[in-house]
């Protein structure tokens, strides 16, 4: 003898009830997916800002403690540090961003703006066409005396990533630097 299985239009509900829930389940771990993507984009962007500010600040202090170095060397250091905070002499930084020198100009402490083109540090090939934009501000005090009577200067570089945004001194990523004058060596 055999049996014949009869459903009923509450089974087709309950399997159309189970089907709608097994949906929403999925759709809710495909939009937790899509949420943990963005935030992921978003770190690794500031990540990117991260380091390319601490290049740019890099270059710069790096420059200004060679030239601060050299002129120390030719007895200039008071006049190389008082006409780079009077006239703005152009620092040149590494090649790290394109074919030539991106020149830095150190008026303090007025907020300036450098774009960065050319091809890409990070990969060692000829990726042109990767922009880098900062703001940046710096302050320089040549006229600070140290312990023995060292003369020295200090130098504060404030850096906000992009070509625009706010820049006040909460968002500002702040890099201090000390220059002793040792005199010629």
């Amino acid at each position: 003898m055999m049996r014949v299985l009869q459903s009923s239009k509450s089974d087709g509900f309950v399997l159309l009830v189970e089907l709608l829930l097994a949906i929403s389940i999925l759709m809710g771990g495909i939009l937790a997916f899509v949420a943990l993507l963005e935030t992921v984009y978003e770190t690794s962007g500031d990540a990117g800002n991260d380091m390319e500010t601490a290049l740019f600040a890099d270059a710069v202090l790096s420059g200004l403690r060679a030239g601060s170095s050299a002129a120390a060397e030719s007895n200039l250091w008071h006049t190389y540090w008082n006409d780079l905070r009077s006239n703005g002499v152009p620092l040149v930084t590494p090649v790290l961003w394109g074919g030539s020198a991106t020149v830095i100009h150190a008026y303090a402490p007025d907020i300036s703006t450098n774009q960065m083109i050319g091809r890409g540090h990070h990969s060692g090939t000829d990726n042109v066409g990767v922009d880098h934009s900062l703001r940046y501000s710096m302050a320089i005090d040549p006229d600070t005396v140290y312990g023995s009577n060292t003369p020295g200067t200090r130098v504060e570089l404030r850096v906000w990533p992009g070509a625009d945004g706010p820049t006040s001194n909460d968002n500002a990523v702040v890099f201090y630097s000390e220059f002793h004058n040792a005199g010629g060596l």
